[in-house]
C-alpha cells in the first residue's frame, strides 16, 4: 500500500467488516474483523495570535500542559499553551509584548498576561473547576513571578535570602509543587540553579559546588522540573585558568543539592571534564510493582567549545535518574544531515521535540520530532497547515499536543499543534 498525503484529517473509520456465517466456526474463533482506515496527518496546526483587533506580527509558543480527552474523544479539559505576543492597534502604532495564554479553541488568547508578565511554564490543569485551574510561572520585570492560568493570585517568588539580584522561573512541575530557574545576589549578579517549593524562599542548588570554584563563582539555570522532583539544568563552572565550562546536569530528586556526581555525561565517550551540555526537559513516568519513577532529560551537548551542539536524551540509570547519554544527531534533508540540533521537549512517551539546523536563528531551520527517528513536522504526512513553515518545536505534552514558532505566510507566528481526534 502507498500512503499519500492530502488535506484533511479524518476521524478513524470502519469502512469494512468481514465476517462468515456463524455455523462455518469452530466455536469460541471470532466470526467478524473489523478493517480500520487511519487516514490524515497527526496534527493540525493552530495559529496562536494577538487578542482582538490588534495586529500581531510575532508570537511564541514556549510551554504546553497536558489537557484532559474524555471518554469521547473530545478534549474534556482543552490543552493550555503559554507564551508572548507582539501586538500593534495598527501597522504604525508600537509594538506591545503581552504574556498569553491560549488553548485549542482559538487563535486569540484565552488570557491576556498583559505588558509586563512573562509565562515561561505552565503546570497541569485536572479540571475545568475553578481550584484546579493551572499555575503559570515566568518573570514580572525582573524577578520570578507566578500567577494562575487566568491571571489572577499573582505572587513573586522570593529571591534568595538578603538578595534583591534578577531571578526568573522557567519551569514549574505538573502538580505545581515546585518551580525552578535562577536567582542572584545584588553583589556579584551571577545567576545560580534555584528551586521554589511552594513560594518560599529559593534553594541555592549549586551550592556544594563553591568550594570547587575560584572566588565562590558559579553560573547555572535550572530549565524543568517533573513530579518526583527530580531538576534539569546546567551550570557553569570557572577552572581557575580563565576558562570554563558548561556542564548539563540532573539532580536526584526532591529538591537534593547538587554534587559533582551529578552531572551528565556526554554522548560519544567524552568526558565529563571536557564534553558541554545543558538539559532543557525532564519527563516522568512509573513503572515496576510497585511502581517507581522514572524521569529522562533532553538537551543538547558538543564535545568541545568549537564544535557543533547536537541534541541528546540522558536514558535512567538503575535508581530511575536521566544519566546514560544518547546521541540523537540531527535531521537528514535528502543527501546531508543538518549542522547542529537541540532537543527542547520530551514526553512520557519517549517523543522528543526540537530543531534542527544551522542555528538556532537559523530561518531555515526545522522543527522536528524524534521517535526512533528524527522526523521534519513539516512533511504532510505527519502535520496538516497551510501556509506554515514550523522552525522550532518548544514543548510537547504528554498528550502529543506540541508548542513552538515558525512562519505563516513569511510572517512570524507561534503555533499550537493538536493530536487528531481519538477515534471510535
Amino acid at each position: 500500500m502507498i500512503t499519500i498525503a492530502d488535506t484533511l484529517t479524518e476521524q478513524n473509520i470502519i469502512v469494512c467488516r468481514l465476517g462468515s456465517s456463524p455455523t462455518a466456526n469452530a466455536p469460541g474463533v471470532s466470526t467478524s474483523a473489523n478493517i480500520l482506515i487511519y487516514d490524515g496527518p497527526l496534527w493540525s496546526v493552530l495559529e496562536i495570535a494577538g487578542s482582538g483587533s490588534f495586529i500581531t506580527y510575532d508570537s511564541a509558543g514556549l510551554a504546553v500542559n497536558a489537557g484532559v480527552i474524555g471518554t469521547s474523544g473530545a478534549w474534556a479539559t482543552p490543552p493550555q499553551a503559554v507564551g508572548w505576543s507582539i501586538w500593534k492597534t495598527n501597522s504604525s502604532s508600537p509594538a506591545l509584548t503581552h504574556g498569553a495564554l491560549w488553548t485549542s479553541a482559538s487563535i486569540a488568547p484565552a488570557t491576556d498576561f498583559g505588558l509586563v508578565f512573562r509565562p515561561y511554564g505552565i503546570s497541569f490543569r485536572a479540571s475545568t473547576q475553578a481550584v484546579d485551574r493551572a499555575k503559570v510561572v515566568g518573570s514580572l520585570g525582573t524577578a520570578a513571578y507566578r500567577m494562575l492560568d487566568n491571571a489572577s493570585g499573582g505572587i513573586q517568588l522570593p529571591h534568595f535570602d538578603g538578595t534583591t539580584g534578577p531571578s526568573l522561573a522557567w519551569g514549574i512541575s505538573p502538580n505545581a509543587a515546585r518551580s525552578v530557574g535562577y536567582s542572584s545576589t545584588a553583589v556579584s549578579l551571577w545567576t545560580r540553579p534555584a528551586l521554589w517549593v511552594g513560594t518560599s524562599t529559593p534553594v541555592d542548588l549549586s551550592v556544594n559546588f563553591s568550594a570547587q570554584d575560584i572566588a565562590n563563582v558559579r553560573i547555572g539555570e535550572a530549565k524543568a522540573v517533573n513530579d518526583a522532583g527530580v531538576i534539569v539544568g546546567y551550570c557553569s563552572l570557572f577552572l581557575g585558568n580563565g576558562d570554563s565550562i558548561q556542564r548539563p546536569f540532573s539532580n536526584t530528586g526532591n529538591g537534593a543539592l547538587l554534587t559533582t556526581t551529578d552531572w551528565l555525561q556526554v554522548p560519544d565517550g567524552y568526558a565529563n571534564a571536557t564534553g558541554e551540555g545543558v538539559a532543557n526537559a525532564v519527563s516522568l513516568v512509573y513503572s515496576g510493582d510497585p511502581p517507581s519513577p522514572v524521569s529522562r532529560a533532553s538537551g543538547s551537548f558538543r564535545a568541545t567549545s568549537t564544535v557543533p551542539w547536537q541534541a541528546t536524551i540522558w536514558g535512567p540509570n538503575g535508581a530511575g535518574i536521566p544519566e546514560a547519554p544518547v546521541d540523537l544527531q540531527t535531521l537528514k534533508r535528502v543527501l546531508d544531515f543538518d549542522p547542529q540540533s537541540e532537543a527542547l521537549g520530551i514526553n512520557s512517551k519517549l517523543r522528543v521535540v526540537g530543531w534542527s539546523g544551522v542555528s538556532a536563528t537559523d530561518p531555515q531551520r526545522k522543527a522536528v520530532f524524534h521517535s526512533g527517528v528524527w522526523k521534519d513536522l513539516n512533511d504532510r504526512h505527519f502535520t496538516h497547515g497551510s501556509g506554515w513553515e514550523l522552525q522550532s518545536a518548544h514543548a510537547i505534552s504528554d498528550t502529543d499536543v506540541i508548542v513552538g514558532v515558525g512562519t505563516l505566510s513569511g510572517s512570524p507566528r507561534g503555533f499550537l499543534l493538536i493530536p487528531r481526534t481519538a477515534g471510535p
